[in-house]
């Protein structure tokens, strides 16, 4: 009895203290927080120094269904169970966008629920005066669509390494490439060309745009369209023209031609002078494919008397430096340090530019091993459980992890981000839980660990500027890199009608989040896209092209999407 009363004392002491000082601490710890004294399930001060409050998010539909569970906690030791610890609860359940509950007093502690009405953001708030505490939705208003910035009919939008856009209109008789200006759409210049023609804008460096057009390749000054040069491509006897190739750093622009397309051609990008033909005299059974540069040497790989051929051809000169023959299975990997590798089903070698032998090779007792080179200068040999980080120059593991799946009817798998680190998902299909872990690319040890939890199958993978999102059916979350935590979570809700919806894609642009959803295998319509606050997950705006669309291109200011089968370019502002 002494010490409840004890206890009810210091609880009213801290009441009356916290309104004046921040010398306690209180903690809303429920399934949707955290049961731990944390970040998480810390509330917080507000402007008014006697209300705290906690955001927090209710993912599971489970919580919606059956409630969630919490307790209130109050302690005089910030984040930490060795302070004086005082438990709360309230009588019933608390009800968002209900009457306030107030507090009572349990020792020991014992929970009480929260009754939502549906999934998103929630707010609670501590009335530490009248010792009350009140559940609010913290969802915004109905967001704005987006703005369509401007259109274009009859063609599609395609772009260049430089990001450069321009759009491709064919017509009865002609195909026309034109350079519109980002911002409005508006032409800048147009080059026509008889018949149909497919342009591919993937070749280009600095101030130039080399194009291949009806046998010949010009060059095409990107600001102005002048014409720079043209140089004729010989055609073959099955009068078609083969791919074109080109790479920064390069000199050259490489392409095949003749019969049988066997032959490789080497035209200077400056003047567009013919610097050496090579004609290939192998009788194979298919095109020789240009598989990669490495500055030193054009890479080909033709399918000759039975087996994979690879062939080294000189840069300078278009002399054959060297070949071999590889197993069915082998390919070419040149990595963007110019390392040649070569990849096969359980071992992969690095080759010398010289002469194409064996510098050193790795061995796998796995069913398979495949390179990962995604982060630039780094190498890691993937296998199944077991990744490891090789030496470039010697081929031996600098460190190796291993990993096991918690269900072996569940996928597992590794992936190695821009920045080197690698991620390991863990998917259990029977809780429908997604353990994640993040090893570091310096030393191979866990850097975190984080358990992800939901109704359906789940991943967590980067954007183009290496932020990590997990991906669960209609919900996205944005993870924090540095330990694994969920930052926030957005469910998206299909309109009636639509069928179900599942988001597929997302991308970090300065503090905006743009996210693409649909249905299921892209199905249309629709292709929608929402816009999202990068630290709260809140939308900001929102559209749906209505149609089949495939997404171009993305800037701090527009979206740019290929819309429908008519071929229209619409732009959305955001």
């Amino acid at each position: 009895m002494k010490n409840f009363i004890r206890n009810f004392t210091l609880a009213a002491m801290a009441f009356s203290a916290s309104a004046e000082a921040s010398s306690k601490y209180f903690y809303l710890r429920c399934n949707s927080t955290s049961w731990a004294l944390d970040e998480t399930s810390r509330m917080k001060e507000t402007s008014d120094p006697n209300h705290l409050e906690i955001n927090f998010v209710i993912l599971q539909s489970w919580m919606v269904e059956g409630n969630d569970s919490c307790t209130l906690t109050e302690t005089t030791q910030r984040d930490d169970w060795n302070g004086i610890i005082t438990h709360y609860k309230i009588n019933g359940v608390l009800v968002a966008e209900g009457p306030s509950a107030t507090l009572q007093l349990t020792a020991p502690s014992s929970t009480f629920n929260l009754k939502v009405p549906k999934q998103g953001p929630y707010k609670a708030t501590l009335d530490l005066t009248s010792r009350a505490l009140s559940l609010h939705s913290a969802a915004p208003s109905e967001p704005s669509n987006l703005e369509l910035a401007w259109e274009l009919k009859g063609g599609s939008l395609i772009t260049d390494r430089g990001g450069h856009f321009f759009f491709q209109s064919a017509g009865s008789s002609n195909t026309s490439l034109s350079r519109v200006d980002a911002e409005s759409g508006r032409e800048l210049w147009k080059l026509t060309l008889p018949g149909y023609q497919y342009f591919d804008t993937n070749c280009s460096d600095g101030d130039s745009l080399f194009l291949y057009a009806d046998y010949k390749i010009r060059a095409i000054h990107i600001d102005s369209g002048k014409e720079l040069w043209t140089v004729d491509i010989p055609k073959g006897n099955q009068d078609y023209q083969g791919p074109i190739t080109c790479r920064e750093r390069t000199n050259e622009i490489y392409v095949n031609f003749g019969d049988g397309l066997k032959n490789i051609r080497a035209v200077n990008k400056k003047s567009g002078q013919i610097v050496w033909d090579f004609m290939n005299s192998d009788q194979g059974q298919s095109t020789p494919y240009i598989q990669n540069t490495d500055w030193t040497n054009l890479y080909l790989s033709d399918y000759v008397d039975g087996a994979i051929k690879l062939s080294a051809i000189d840069q300078k000169n278009g002399r054959l430096t060297w070949s071999q023959h590889l197993s069915q299975t082998s390919f070419l990997n040149v990595d963007g340090d110019g390392r040649l590798f070569l990849q096969g089903d359980k071992q992969v070698s690095r080759l010398s530019p010289k002469d194409g032998s064996t510098m050193w090779t790795y061995v796998s007792n796995a069913d398979y091993l495949y390179l990962d080179n995604n982060a630039p200068g780094i190498i890691y040999a993937n296998e199944p459980g077991l990744i490891s980080r090789l030496d470039p120059d010697k081929g031996l593991p600098l460190w190796t992890y291993t990993y096991r799946s918690s269900d072996e009817n569940s996928p597992i798998f590794a992936s190695v981000l821009k920045s080197g680190e690698v991620l390991i998902n863990n998917f259990t299909e029977s809780n429908k839980t997604l353990k994640v872990q993040l090893v570091g690319k310096d030393d191979g040890r866990l850097q975190w660990e984080s358990t992800l939890s939901g109704d359906n199958y789940a991943s967590v993978r980067e954007d183009t500027a290496g932020n990590l999102f997990e991906f669960r059916s209609n919900r996205i979350s944005a993870i924090n890199k540095t330990n694994g935590q969920v930052k926030w979570s957005h469910v998206h809700e299909a309109e009636a009608g639509h069928g179900a919806e599942y988001i597929f894609n997302a991308e970090k642009v300065d503090g905006k989040v743009i996210v693409i959803y649909g249905l299921n295998g892209l199905k249309y319509p629709p292709i929608g896209f929402k816009i999202l606050d990068a630290d709260t997950g809140a939308v900001l705006g929102k559209n749906s092209l209505g149609a089949w669309g495939i997404g171009v291109k993305f800037t701090n200011k527009y979206l740019y999407f290929n819309v429908g089968f008519s071929s229209d370019v619409k732009v959305f502002a955001y």
